[in-house]
Parts: C-alpha cells; structure tokens; sequence
C-alpha cells in the first residue's frame, strides 16, 4: 500500500544512490576521560518539537505556529472596572501557568549524581569494549564501504537468539547514480547463544522489499521486535521516487527517498514482504528521509518507534519518535526531534541507536526506572580538512560515526540527557574510528552489546562483546 508521503511524491525515478562513504578521517585519538568535562551533575537536557532539531539549550516548550494574517479585532472602549477585572483574570492565568511551569521543573529536576552517571558510563564503556569485541558477521569483503549491521540481537524464547541486519556494499548516495551497490540484503540469523556462531535463516533482497510505485535502491537498518503476537520486522529502506513537488530542483538524478516499513507473522519464518505497509514516512523537507528504526515497549504502555531524520539537504541527522498505543496498528509522531544535536562533536548528528534498561541493582536498585541510551554523533556530514597543527583524532562523518551516550528517566520518556558532551565515548581503534550502530540485548548470563566497527581494511563488521551479571552488578554497586 501506498503511505501519505508517498502520495506527494506522484512520479518515479529510476534506482537511486543514497547515503553512504566518504573521504577517510585521519587516524588519532580523543583525549583521555572523553565524554563528558560540564561540572559534576549538570545535566545536558534536550527537548525537541515536531518543527525539527536545533542545536543546544535545555528543555523548551513547543512554539505556536501563528497561521493567517489578517487583521483582529478592532479595539473597543472599556470602563475602568471592565479593565481592572480583565488585568486581575489575566494575571491570574499567568499565575497558574507560572505554578504550573515551575511545579513540573521541580518533578523533571532530579538527576542523577557524579557517582551514579560515572557508574552509567564505566558499564556501557565495559559492554562497548573496542578492544575485547569479537566479529559476529562479516561483511562481503574486507575493503572500505563494505559492512554489516544496523539491526539488532532479540531472544524471543530462552536460548533461542536471532540476529538481523543489512550487508552494504560499496556506494556512496551523496554523488547520485552510478556511486555502488550499498545496501544490498537484508538478513536474518540464528543461534543458540548471543555471540554465535550464527545461521542465516532467511533474507531479503532490494527486490523483495520493492512495490511497484517505489523500487528499493538501498536497504538501510532494520530491527526485530518479539511481541504477544509474534514477529514484526521493521526495515528502513531508500526508494526510488521523487521529492516533493517544491523540492524536486535539489534531488540528484537517481537518488530516492528513505521511509521506514515493517511486517508482522507469528515466526520469522512466515515474515513476508507481501504484507509490507508503512510504519513511519516524510513529506516535509527539514524531515524528508526517515530510517533506522530503533523498537521497544514504552514504558507508560503500547510501542515506541524511534527513528532517525535527514532534511533534505543533508546537512544534519536528528532523531524522532512515533508510539503505536496498546493494541493499535499505526505509529502517531510525537516529535522529530527527541534529543537535540550536541554543541561539541555529535554538532551535525545525534541518531539514537538503542534504549538499555538499566539494572536494578546496587546504587539503582532504589532509583526510580531509568534507561541508557546509545547514539551515533558526528561533527560533519562529510569529512572535513584538518590544520595540519591541530590535534589528530577521529571527527566522525557520514557513514564513519562515533559513538555518544545519554540517560533518562523512564517516567520522563522522551527526555533524555547527554553524558558524552564534549567527546564521544566509543571510538574504534582501527580504521576511521567509526563505532556505530550500538543494539543491545540483556539476557540470563549478563548484557549483549553489538555494534559495527571500523577495521584496519576499513570495513565494518558487527562486532559484540557480553559483560556478565555479576561483572554488571559490580560496575553498578
């Protein structure tokens, strides 16, 4: 079936070429304790309104959007009792927005201490762990442009583990037709534990994921959702069609347009592109190409969809949020921009990869529910020259990400608040740096971590790594 983005979009072109490499960023290092040098406890909140993400600042009401413009209503004499009563009703109003403003600034205020954040930060850096990860699923080749990954681990039954991802070959959709293959197949594996070996149980090509009104030109990430249910498969996915109408002089020939798609069976193995419909799509231009899909259950109830958004220029990535209520069928957009992009080096990305639960246990075991959440930063789309006097380190660009870190409290969802400020906190040690893609999946014996990272060949596996439980309760005691 045919979204309402799509409808906009009423021609078609042919396969397109978007979104991928790019110049090599030189190789270096970060400073040391990268991630967060704000004062103790300062919290980085960001809040984000559906006009889309601005840099900075801290939690902000969403604007009015004034529309129209013709005159009001003229102006009329008033005695000075009809005035005084009219003053005293309005400074009333203005004296409950007030309490109430400053009522719900005292119920989102808590944060956490120096010690508890530092906690956070010591277990996603040992889940996280670049030097202790071992390759899950190779890419195609061992050469720049080609990885996998972008999906994640899910157990649907204790001691079965599926894995889901996209292999992507060279390509790189910022030069249009003709630049490589890129996403080629998505993929679905399986294994009696979370770190293999895995067997690839099914897959699906550019052509299977394709309808007739919008071929696939690349398959982007992906995640498995295990419901009540059964399966639903989310897929995000470049198709070949046009920009808006008032967009369409800015899209290069033969490049598309990204939206999100899933299907639902009762086992991965009746999962079936047929029953494709739309999960979450755009026709604005400061939100044009939605992917990445990143699933989860809300925790006030039904299913949240978080995703990342392109503008149609490509100059930033910025992250949203659909929920699907309890029992529903469609995702309603609450934001496009859940967490603001950083001021230091996620200033031109911050795409949410994956929400982690943090364990109840040691000093959380009597805070109020909280997550972890994982995200891709960068500081420019494309790799940018550095003054040969600088110092040397990993920037992060399109396709070569870096890896940040937020918190939140489950009771204040979607608010979120950075704790890798100022440095990202996942680097790689080889290639570019990149360290992207984060998924992770607590299960009996500890917590999974799986992520792509950047090879000595430039390419990128998805690597993991496990931390166990007690390792777990020891970091968070």
């Amino acid at each position: 079936m045919r979204g309402p983005a799509a409808c906009r979009r009423n021609r078609r072109r042919p396969g397109a070429l978007h979104g991928g490499g790019g110049a090599v960023a030189r190789s270096g290092a970060w400073p040391s304790g990268a991630g967060r040098t704000r004062a103790p406890g300062q919290a980085a909140g960001h809040v984000g309104d559906r006009s889309g993400c601005a840099r900075g600042g801290g939690w902000v009401l969403p604007p009015q959007r004034l529309r129209g413009g013709g005159r009001g209503p003229r102006a009329v004499w008033r005695g000075a009792a009809q005035q005084d009563a009219k003053e005293s009703g309005r400074f009333g109003l203005i004296l409950a927005a007030g309490w109430f403003a400053f009522r719900s600034l005292l119920m989102s205020g808590k944060s956490l201490n120096p010690e508890d954040e530092q906690a956070l930060i010591n277990l996603a850096k040992a889940m996280v762990d670049q030097r202790a990860a071992k390759v899950l699923v190779p890419p195609q080749e061992n050469a720049d442009g080609f990885w996998f990954g972008s999906g994640n681990i899910i157990e649907p039954e204790p001691g079965r583990f599926l894995l889901c991802g996209r292999y992507r070959n060279h390509g790189d959709s910022r030069t249009g037709t003709a630049a490589g293959t890129r996403g080629l197949e998505f993929t679905i594996f399986e294994a009696a534990s979370p770190q293999g070996p895995f067997k690839r149980i099914r897959s699906f090509t550019k052509q299977d994921l394709s309808r007739a009104d919008a071929p696939v030109v690349s398959i982007e990430g992906g995640k498995l959702f295990a419901g009540p249910d059964g399966f639903e498969l989310f897929v995000s996915t470049e198709k070949g069609i046009n920009y808006p109408d008032e967009l369409e002089s800015f899209q290069k020939p033969g490049t598309g347009v990204w939206s999100i798609d899933r299907m639902s069976a009762a086992d991965v193995a009746g999962l079936n592109p047929a029953t494709l419909t739309e999960a979450q799509s755009s026709s604005e231009g400061s939100t044009l190409h939605i992917k990445d899909p990143v699933v989860f259950e809300a925790h006030t109830g039904g299913t949240a969809l978080l995703f990342c958004s392109h503008p149609f220029s490509w100059a930033s990535s910025n992250s949203g949020l659909a929920v699907r209520a309890a029992g529903g069928d469609s995702f309603e957009l609450q934001t496009h921009c859940m967490i603001r992009r950083g001021p230091v080096w996620d200033v031109a990305c911050t795409r949410v990869t994956d929400r982690l639960p943090v364990p109840r246990v040691g000093r959380f075991a009597s805070q109020p529910p909280l997550s972890l959440y994982f995200y891709d930063g960068a500081e420019c789309l494309r790799s940018l020259d550095e003054n040969p006097a600088a110092a040397r380190r990993p920037r992060g660009f399109s396709c070569e990400e870096l890896g940040g870190l937020a918190w939140g409290w489950d009771s204040e969802f979607p608010g979120i608040r950075r704790l890798s400020v100022d440095f990202p906190l996942f680097i790689s040690p080889h290639g570019t740096g990149c360290s992207r893609y984060v998924s992770t999946l607590a299960t009996g014996g500890g917590i999974m971590a799986s992520w792509q990272q950047s090879q000595p060949d430039r390419s990128q596996p998805l690597v993991g790594n496990i931390v166990s439980s007690e390792t777990v309760a020891g970091l968070l005691s």
